[in-house]
């Protein structure tokens, strides 16, 4: 994802855009890896592990440089409104909700026949083959990117990795905030994106709504910045491949 990143956003990127840049992208990287392995047949835990030790290795070596070559800033904390700090007690305690709803089994159905039950066929079968079962030649791009999560641990990997989700949708949430409001506003439009009961129901479950959600929003970022809402940085369509 950051070797990737590169290319379709070029320039100098703070932390937190270039982070959440690389990781979306990453993730899509990784789906696209599954979904080629199980098209030759290659479905295998081996596989699987090989693929992304080899993803891992190059982005880790690609961070780490990246990392010494950047200098860490603290920003000032923004003074608090009451409306913000409502609303941020709000969000702590959908979060707390979310955290007790991956305690327990999933029971959405889409999930379960869906988002985990075709890839846990593939899985099975050892490749994608065939439009049996049902739901099976529909995208699952965003699925695809945890079946190494489904094949190590089963279910839970797969919904923490929609919660991963939601941290990239606040990341851009808060990223499309800051081009056009300054950091108290932009804390508030965040907080009011997070306060939705909508985003924390979708969020702890094995669906797609949150990488959904997460690429759009990323996608809109990455536009204002092309378009030359962000002064930094040569224009370049990235937001395309998002």
């Amino acid at each position: 994802g950051a070797h990737l990143r590169r290319w379709v956003i070029p320039g100098a990127l703070a932390l937190l855009p270039a982070a959440s840049y690389a990781l979306a992208l990453g993730l899509a990287c990784i789906g696209t890896g599954v979904l080629g392995a199980g098209t030759l047949g290659l479905l295998r835990p081996s596989a699987l592990w090989m693929l992304l030790a080899g993803l891992a290795a190059a982005g880790l070596a690609r961070t780490w440089r990246g990392a010494r070559a950047r200098s860490f800033r603290i920003p000032s904390r923004p003074r608090l409104t009451w409306t913000a700090a409502a609303m941020g007690a709000l969000v702590i305690w959908y979060a707390r909700l979310t955290l007790a709803d991956l305690a327990a089994p999933e029971t959405f159905w889409d999930a379960m026949v869906y988002h985990l039950g075709v890839p846990a066929r593939w899985l099975e079968s050892g490749r994608i083959a065939g439009r049996s079962p049902f739901f099976a030649d529909m995208p699952l791009l965003s699925a695809a990117a945890w079946l190494p999560g489904l094949a190590w641990h089963g279910e839970l990997p797969v919904r923490m990795g929609g919660v991963a989700w939601g941290g990239l949708l606040a990341a851009g949430v808060w990223m499309v905030a800051r081009a056009w409001l300054d950091r108290r506003d932009a804390l508030l439009a965040l907080l009011a994106g997070l306060s939705t009961p909508l985003v924390w129901i979708v969020l702890p479950h094995a669906g797609s709504d949150g990488a959904l959600a997460a690429c759009a929003v990323l996608s809109v970022a990455a536009l204002s910045r092309g378009a030359g809402s962000w002064p930094r940085g040569p224009a370049r369509p990235g937001w395309l491949v998002l």
